[in-house]
C-alpha cells in the first residue's frame, strides 16, 4: 500500500483500520487505528516512502523496533507489532495513549506546579532507569516525546520514541553507518553538549535533557532557546551554566538541577536511580514559591490573627495590556458559519498566543474575535511595554500574511487591530471563581477601547505606554479620535538601533564632567593608535548610556566609525543576538527585504573590507539566518563547535578591518544581559585590541562579573545634591519649585539621574498654572511613582522570590527600619529572617547601617520602598500597620515615647484613627518643642482629617480644639501672626470654645485668638479677649495661665499706649515666671513669657524715660531667649531689641543686631521674623526700595500690628534722602491710622517727625503746631523720653525764630525729670541746647 493511500477508513496491513492521522515527523507518519481482531485502539508509525531506499533511515527505523521490544515499563509506550507492507513500507504498532504531548500541555498551561512537575518527571526518570539498565540511551528526550495521559485521578507521563537510542556497546563504526557523517541526532534545544559535538553519548546525556525539561515545566520557558538553530547550538556549547531561577537557586531542588545540567558530562556523576531518590527527598522538604507557578498561596507568618500573604490577598502591580482583534468577514457581507469561523480563528488565536508567550506574555483571555495579553505578570520586567509592542507588531505582520493567503483562497477578509495601555491593576491569584475576576482595574478596558477605535492593520497605544516606548519605537499622534480620554499614538515600527533611535541626546549632561573628560582622554589615545577598553558600571538609571551618548556627540569632529549594540533580557539565551542586530542595522536591512537583498548587502560590506567571500559569507549567512545562500556559499563541512570558532574570528576580523580605515568607537551596552557567546567574543576582543585604533566601551550593572577585565573600569556614582538641583533647574527651565517640593525630590530620587528626570517631569506636569501660588496649591504628596519607572522597580522585587514578602513588610515600617522591630513584627525564625534580609541586601535593595547594638537597615532607594509598599492591597496594608502598631506598643516603649509620629502613622494606616489623633498631637507638641514648626503643622493638619471618627460633636470639638492648640503657634511662627490661614484656625477655635464653654483648657486657644486680633490691630476684639483671659486665669488659680494672660494683657496695653497698665501686667508676668518650669509654655503659646514680657518692657521703659533699665531688660530678654533655644521666642526678642534701639536712635547697634538675627532666623525657617531684621538692616543702611518691598509683603499677609512703627522707618529714610513730600504724606497717613485703630505708642514720634517735614517745607507755624501736639500726647501717655525729644525739637524751632527765652522755659524742666541714662543722646542734646540758650 502506498503511503498516499493510507486514509481514514482504509485497512492497513490487512489487520488494522485507520481511524485518523495523528501527526508526522521527519522520518514517518503516525496514525490512530483499530486492530480488527481485538478492537484495541493502537498507534501505527510508518516510515516515509521517500526514505525507504535510504539505508541509514531504514536501519534507524529497524533499530527503534528492536529497542522498544527490549523495554517493558508502565511509563514507556509498549510495542505491539512491527513489520512491512506488501509495497515495502516499514511500520510499527504501539499501544495508543490518549492525552497530549508535554509540549502541548506547556503551550496551554505555560508552567506546572512544582508538585505535578515532580510527579511527572519522577515517572520519566523511572522509565529512563529501565532503559539505562538495558544499556539503551534515549538520545532525543524532549517534551514532544513525553505523552501526558489523564485516564486516572492524576496525570501520568509515558516516554515515546526510543528510535534515536543507541546501544553503548555498539562500535563507533556501526553507529557511523546508521547516523551518517556529520549528522548529529537529537533536538539541539534539549541535546547535551557532548552529543552536539559528536562525542560518545551515555545515560548522563539523557539526564541533561531531563533537567532542561524539568526547568521548562517549572518556568514555562525553554531553558535553552534562541532565534536560530545556530544560536541554540552556540548556547549549548558555550561555557555559561544553564540558568536556574532565582527563587529556586538556593533550594535543594535547584542544586540538584544545577548538577544534572552541568555542561561537563563528568560533573553529572549521578544515575537516574540516585536522581529519583534525591528528588523524592526534595518533595519531602517542600517546594520553594515561584511567581510563575500556579499554586495555592502559602501562608506566611506575619499577623497571627490572619496570615499575611501578598499572593493570597492579591497585589497591586503595573502591567501592560494588549488587546487584539481578528475580524473575519465574507465578501459582500455574508456571514460565516460559527463552525467555519471557529475553524479559521482557532489557529490564528494559537499563533497570537504562541507569539505572546515567546515574548513572556501572559494570555489573559479570549472572547470571540478578541484576545487579551498581559506583560508584567506574573513577573515584572523593565521592558514589559517594549515586549508588548514588539509582540503586537509581529502579530500584525503574521496576520497580514494570513489575510493575503485567505484572500487568495477566497475564504474571507481578515482584519487585525490592536491597542495597548499600561497602568495599575489589582491581581488576586486563585480568586477568579464565584464569578469574580482575578484581575481588576481599568487597564485592560483601556486597551480594549484603544483596539475598538483602531483602524484595520494599526496598533494604537495610550500616552502612558508611549512614554515607555519613546526612544525604542517610532509613533505618530492620532488626532480627532472620538472617545479617547487622553492622547493616543499609532505605533509605526521599532527602531533597529541599539540605542533605540538615531538621535543622540543634545541636552546638557549634568554632574559627569570628570567622567566625560576621562572618556575623552581615552578616545584621544585611540585616535593616536592605542586601543582602549573601558567598562562603565553603575546601577540602573545612573546615566551610563547618557554619558556614552555625550562622548559620541563630542567625538563627531574626528573622522571615525561608530558601531553599537545592546544586550537585551530576551537575548540572554540567543547566541550573538546583539551582534546580529548590529549587523542588520549596519547593512540597512528593512522589514520587507528578501534573502537576495541581504546576500547582496552582505557581499558588498565584506568585499569593502577585504574578505574572501567564499570563506566569510557562509559564516555571516548562518549568523544572520539568511536562507537561500547555501548553493552559492555552502556551509563549511566542520563540527558546530568549529563553526562557532570561525564565526567569532570573522566578526573580530571585521572590526579590525574597519579600524584599519579609521578609528572605531565600538559600544556594547548592558553586559549583565549578554549571552555566553557574546562574552567569549568580547574576551578575545579585549585581549587583541591594544595595537588597533579601537575604543571599546562596555556598560553593565554592578552585579556584572566576567572572567576577563577591561583595561579601565569606571564606576558611576550618584549625583550629589548640588548637581541634582542643577539638573532639576535645567529640566524645569529655571521654573522655581517650592522649597519643600525640591527637598522631597532630592530625598526620593537619591541622586539617580533617571529618577530625577522622570520625577521632575511628573512634577512639572502636575504643577499649578501661572497665577496660582505653588507653595499653597501644590504638594509632593500628589506625585506617584512614574509609570516609566514602575516596571523596572517591580521587576527587582519580583526577582526576590519569597523574600519579596519581607520587602513589603519592611516597606510598611518606612524607608529605614531596625532589625529588632522587623523581627518582632514578622515573627519569623531568626535564621529565616537573616536569610531573607541577606537576599534583599544581595539584590542591592537594602543596606545595613552599622550601629553599636541594634542593626538598622535602609532601603537603597525611596522609590523601591514605595513600589514594595504600593504593591500591597489596602486591606493587607491595614493589617500590617495594625500589627506594627500593636508590636511597638507592646515591646518598644521607648519608641512609643520618642517617636509618636510613627505610632500615629501606623494607627492611621491601620484605620485606627482615634488612637492616631492622640499620637499625632503628641508628635506635633514634640515638633514644637524642637522648633520644628513645619513638621508640627504637617502632623496636625493630617490628624484633623481623621476627626470624623468621633461621632459625638462635643468629643470631636474637644479633639479639634486640642489639635488647634498645637497648630496655631506653629502657624504663627512660620507664617506670621496675622496670616489668613491663622485667622481661619483661630475663628474655628472660637466657634469650638463657644460650643464647649469656658474652661482653663481653652486659654492657649484664646491666647492664639488674641495674638491674631492684636496682629491685625482689631483692638476692640482684642480688649474683650484680654479681659476674658485675665479673668479666667485668675479664677482658675493656675499661675501658669495667669503668667501668659498677663503677658498678653501687657502686649495689648502697650500698643494702645496705656503704659502704666502695661508695666503692671509685664511686671506681674515676670514675677510669676519660674525658670525651671515655665520655658515649656512657649511650646503652646508660641513665645516664652519671660523673654516676651522683658522685651516689651524694655521698649516701655525707654519710652517712659528709663533707658538704663531698658537696656538691661533687653539684654536679659535676649540672653534668656537664647537659653530656651525656642526659635520663635528668639526671633521676637530680636525684634523687641531692634525696636528699643531704633527708638533710642542707635543706628550702628540696630545694624549689628539685624545682621545677626537675619542669618539666624532665615536658617531656622522663620521668614517673618527674618523679614523684620532685613527691614531694620535696610533702615540702618538707608535703603528705601527694599524696605517698601518688605512692608508690602507684610501688608499682603494682613500684618497690621506696629504699622505706625515699621512704616515710619521708611518715612524716616525718605526724609533723610530729601523726599520730604513722600515722607510727610506717609507720616500723615500713619498718624490718622494710629488714631483710628488705637495704636498710640508711636504717635508722639510721628507728630514730631511730621513737624520736621513741615519745617523743611518752610511751614513754620504748622511745624510748631505738630510738635506741640507731640509734646501733649507724650505727656498724656507718660512717655517722658518722647516728650523730651519733641521738646528739644520745638525749642530748636523757637531758637531759630529768636524766641530763646520761650525755648529755655520750655526745655529747662525736662532733664531734671530723668534719674538714669544721663548719657543718652536725647539728654546730651537737651543739656547742650539749654547751655546754648542760657548763654
Amino acid at each position: 500500500m502506498d503511503q498516499e493511500f493510507i486514509r481514514v477508513g482504509t485497512i492497513f496491513a490487512g489487520r488494522y483500520e485507520i481511524l485518523e492521522k495523528l501527526g508526522e515527523g521527519g522520518f514517518g507518519q503516525v496514525f490512530k487505528a483499530r486492530q480488527l481482531a481485538t478492537l484495541q485502539v493502537v498507534a501505527i508509525k510508518v516510515l516515509r516512502e521517500v526514505h525507504s531506499n535510504n539505508a541509514s533511515h531504514v536501519a534507524r527505523f529497524q533499530r527503534e523496533m528492536q529497542l522498544c521490544a527490549q523495554l517493558y515499563h508502565p511509563h514507556i509506550v509498549r510495542l505491539i507489532d512491527s513489520g512491512s507492507t506488501e509495497t515495502g513500507l516499514l511500520f510499527s504498532v504501539f499501544e495508543y495513549v490518549p492525552g497530549q504531548t508535554l509540549t502541548q500541555v506547556l503551550a496551554s498551561e505555560k508552567a506546572l506546579s512544582a508538585w505535578e512537575t515532580t510527579q511527572l518527571m519522577l515517572q520519566v526518570l523511572d522509565a529512563l532507569e529501565c532503559a539505562h539498565r538495558a544499556k539503551v540511551v534515549h538520545r532525543d528526550l524532549k517534551p514532544q516525546n513525553i505523552m501526558v495521559s489523564h485516564t486516572g485521578v492524576r496525570r501520568n507521563a509515558l516516554v515515546l520514541d526510543f528510535g534515536l537510542g543507541t546501544l553503548p556497546a555498539e562500535s563507533s563504526e556501526d553507529l557511523a553507518k546508521i547516523t551518517q557523517t556529520q549528522e548529529v541526532l537529537g533536538t539541539p534545544t534539549y541535546a547535551s553538549p557532548e552529543q552536539l559535538r559528536g562525542e560518545q553519548v551515555s545515560p548522563r546525556s539523557d539526564l541533561y535533557s531531563w533537567g532542561l525539561i524539568f526547568l521548562e515545566c517549572l518556568t514555562g520557558h525553554r531553558a535553552v532557546d534562541g532565534p536560530t538553530l545556530q544560536a541554540i547550538i552556540f548556547k549549548q556549547l558555550g561555557p555559561e551554566a544553564i540558568a536556574i531561577p532565582a527563587w529556586l537557586e538556593h533550594h535543594r531542588l535547584g542544586r540538584l538541577l544545577r548538577k544534572v545540567t552541568a555542561k561537563n558530562h563528568e560533573l553529572r556523576d549521578i544515575s537516574a536511580l540516585q536522581l529519583m531518590r534525591e528528588l523524592e527527598a526534595c518533595a519531602a522538604e517542600g517546594w520553594p514559591v515561584s511567581g510563575s507557578m500556579e499554586r495555592t498561596p502559602t501562608p506566611a507568618v506575619l499577623p497571627s490573627l490572619s496570615s499575611f500573604s501578598s499572593a493570597g490577598e492579591g497585589e497591586r502591580r503595573q502591567l501592560t495590556a494588549v488587546c487584539c482583534s481578528l475580524r473575519l468577514s465574507q465578501e459582500e457581507g455574508a456571514a460565516l458559519d460559527e463552525e467555519d469561523l471557529d475553524k479559521l480563528l482557532r489557529p490564528l488565536h494559537a499563533t497570537c498566543a504562541e507569539l505572546a508567550r515567546s515574548y513572556e506574555g501572559y494570555v489573559g483571555g479570549v472572547l470571540g474575535e478578541s484576545m487579551l495579553f498581559y506583560f508584567g505578570y506574573p513577573q515584572a520586567q523593565e521592558d514589559d511595554a517594549r515586549r508588548a509592542a514588539r509582540t503586537a507588531l509581529e502579530m500584525g505582520v503574521r496576520m497580514q500574511q494570513r489575510a493575503e493567503e485567505l484572500a487568495r483562497e477566497k475564504k474571507g477578509r481578515l482584519e487585525f487591530r490592536a491597542g495597548i495601555h499600561t497602568g495599575l491593576v489589582v491581581i488576586q491569584e486563585g480568586q477568579g471563581g464565584a464569578g469574580l475576576p482575578a484581575l481588576m482595574g481599568s487597564t485592560p478596558n483601556a486597551a480594549v477601547r484603544l483596539e475598538g477605535t483602531a483602524r484595520p492593520g494599526t496598533l494604537l497605544v495610550s500616552e502612558a505606554t508611549s512614554k515607555l516606548l519613546r526612544g525604542h519605537f517610532a509613533f505618530e499622534p492620532v488626532k480627532d479620535l472620538s472617545g479617547a480620554s487622553g492622547p493616543v499614538f499609532r505605533v509605526l515600527h521599532e527602531y533597529k538601533k541599539g540605542h533605540g533611535s538615531d538621535v543622540v541626546q543634545e541636552g546638557p549632561l549634568y554632574g559627569r564632567a570628570q567622567e566625560l573628560e576621562f572618556l575623552q582622554q581615552r578616545w584621544t589615545q585611540v585616535v593616536g593608535g592605542n586601543g582602549q577598553s573601558i567598562l562603565l558600571t553603575g546601577e540602573p538609571g545612573i546615566g551610563k548610556s547618557r554619558l556614552v551618548q555625550e562622548l559620541i556627540r563630542q567625538s563627531r569632529s574626528t573622522p571615525h566609525t561608530t558601531l553599537d549594540c545592546r544586550c537585551m533580557p530576551e537575548g540572554r539565551n540567543s547566541a550573538l543576538s546583539p551582534w546580529v542586530d548590529m549587523l542588520e542595522r549596519w547593512l540597512g536591512v528593512g522589514p520587507g527585504w528578501t534573502p537576495e537583498q541581504k546576500i547582496s548587502a552582505l557581499e558588498a560590506l565584506l568585499s569593502q573590507h577585504g574578505f574572501v567571500l567564499a570563506e566569510a559569507m557562509p559564516l555571516f549567512l548562518g549568523l544572520l539566518s539568511v536562507k537561500g545562500g547555501a548553493e552559492r556559499y555552502p556551509p563549511p563541512d566542520v563540527s558546530p563547535q568549529r563553526t562557532k570558532e570561525l564565526t567569532l574570528d570573522a566578526l573580530l576580523g571585521l572590526f579590525f578591518e574597519v579600524a584599519q580605515q579609521q578609528p572605531l568607537l565600538l559600544l556594547v551596552e548592558d553586559l549583565h544581559w549578554a549571552d555566553p557567546t557574546t562574552m567569549e567574543l568580547l574576551s578575545q576582543l579585549v585581549k587583541d585590541l591594544s595595537g588597533a585604533p579601537i575604543c571599546l566601551i562596555l556598560t553593565a550593572r554592578p552585579e556584572f562579573t566576567s572572567q576577563w577585565s577591561a583595561s579601565h573600569h569606571l564606576q558611576l556614582t550618584r549625583l550629589d545634591r548640588k548637581r541634582v538641583q542643577e539638573m532639576v533647574s535645567g529640566l524645569t527651565q529655571d521654573r522655581n519649585l517650592p522649597p519643600e517640593v525640591m527637598e522631597k525630590l532630592l530625598d526620593r530620587t537619591d541622586g539617580v539621574p533617571l529618577f530625577v528626570e522622570e520625577l521632575t517631569r511628573i512634577i512639572v506636569e502636575s504643577m499649578p498654572v501661572k497665577g496660582e501660588t505653588p507653595s499653597r496649591s501644590f504638594t509632593f504628596s500628589k506625585i506617584v511613582i512614574p509609570t516609566t519607572l514602575r516596571d523596572s522597580l517591580m521587576a527587582r522585587l519580583d526577582r526576590l522570590g519569597p523574600a519579596k514578602e519581607l520587602a513589603q513588610l519592611a516597606s510598611a515600617l518606612g524607608r529605614e527600619f531596625s532589625y529588632e522591630v522587623l523581627k518582632s513584627v514578622s515573627e519569623r525564625e531568626e535564621p529565616v529572617l537573616q536569610h531573607e534580609l541577606k537576599t534583599l541586601s544581595d539584590a542591592d535593595l537594602v543596606h545595613r547601617r552599622r550601629t553599636a547594638r541594634n542593626p538598622i537597615y535602609v532601603f537603597k532607594h525611596a522609590l523601591i520602598r514605595d513600589t514594595a509598599y504600593e504593591s500591597m492591597l489596602k486591606p493587607l496594608r491595614r493589617q500590617v500597620h495594625a500589627r506594627i502598631a500593636s508590636t511597638l506598643e507592646a515591646h518598644f516603649p521607648e519608641l512609643v515615647e520618642t517617636r509618636p509620629d510613627l505610632l500615629a502613622m501606623h494607627h492611621s494606616e491601620a484605620g485606627q484613627k482615634r488612637k492616631a489623633i492622640g499620637y499625632a498631637q503628641k508628635a506635633g507638641l514634640g515638633a514644637l518643642m524642637r522648633s520644628a514648626n513645619q513638621e508640627a503643622i504637617a502632623y496636625i493638619t493630617e490628624a484633623k482629617g481623621w476627626l470624623d471618627v468621633a461621632e459625638d460633636p462635643k468629643e470631636q470639638a474637644q479633639l479639634e480644639l486640642g489639635l488647634n492648640e498645637v497648630l496655631t503657634p506653629a502657624l504663627m511662627a512660620t507664617r506670621g501672626w496675622s496670616d489668613a490661614q491663622i485667622g481661619q484656625v483661630v475663628e474655628r477655635s472660637q466657634h469650638l470654645i463657644d460650643l464647649l464653654g469656658d474652661s482653663p483648657k481653652i486659654i492657649p486657644t484664646l491666647w492664639g485668638l488674641l495674638i491674631f486680633y492684636i496682629s491685625r490691630n482689631e483692638r476692640d476684639r482684642a480688649r474683650v479677649l484680654v479681659e476674658r483671659l485675665v479673668g479666667m486665669a485668675k479664677h482658675s488659680g493656675n499661675l501658669d495661665l495667669e503668667l501668659m494672660a498677663e503677658a498678653a494683657h501687657g502686649n495689648n496695653a502697650i500698643e494702645e499706649a496705656h503704659f502704666q497698665e502695661a508695666q503692671q501686667a509685664f511686671e506681674r508676668a515676670l514675677s510669676l515666671y519660674k525658670p525651671a518650669e515655665h520655658p515649656k509654655l512657649a511650646i503652646l503659646y508660641g513665645q516664652d513669657g519671660r523673654s516676651m514680657s522683658a522685651g516689651f518692657l524694655s521698649v516701655l521703659k525707654f519710652l517712659t524715660g528709663y533707658p538704663d533699665q531698658a537696656e538691661k531688660l533687653s539684654t536679659e530678654a535676649m540672653a534668656w531667649a537664647m537659653e530656651t533655644k525656642h526659635t520663635s521666642s528668639i526671633g521676637l526678642t530680636y525684634l523687641y531689641r531692634m525696636n528699643m534701639l531704633h527708638l533710642r536712635g542707635d543706628r550702628e547697634a540696630v545694624l549689628a543686631v539685624a545682621r545677626a538675627g537675619e542669618e539666624l532666623l532665615q536658617r531656622h525657617g522663620l521668614p517673618l521674623h527674618g523679614a523684620f531684621c532685613t527691614l531694620y538692616k535696610n533702615w540702618a543702611e538707608r535703603k528705601a526700595e527694599p524696605m517698601r518691598q518688605i512692608l508690602d509683603m507684610m501688608a499682603a499677609g494682613g500684618l497690621e500690628i506696629g504699622k505706625t512703627h515699621y512704616h515710619s522707618l521708611l518715612a524716616d529714610v525718605e526724609f533723610e534722602m530729601g523726599q520730604v513730600d513722600a515722607a510727610l504724606a506717609r507720616y500723615d497717613e500713619l498718624v490718622a491710622y494710629g488714631r483710628k485703630v488705637k495704636e498710640g505708642y508711636m504717635l508722639p514720634s510721628l507728630l514730631r517727625a511730621k513737624g520736621l517735614c513741615l519745617r523743611a517745607k518752610g511751614e513754620r507755624e504748622a511745624a510748631e503746631a505738630s510738635v506741640r501736639q507731640a509734646i501733649g500726647v507724650a505727656r498724656e501717655q507718660g512717655a517722658k523720653m518722647m516728650e523730651l525729644r519733641a521738646s528739644v525739637t520745638l525749642a530748636e524751632m523757637q531758637r531759630d525764630r529768636g524766641q530763646r527765652a520761650e525755648a529755655y522755659e520750655l526745655l529747662a524742666p525736662q532733664p531734671p525729670r530723668f534719674t538714669e541714662g544721663l548719657d543718652t543722646p536725647d539728654l546730651v542734646r537737651a543739656r547742650a541746647l539749654l547751655a546754648e540758650l542760657k548763654g
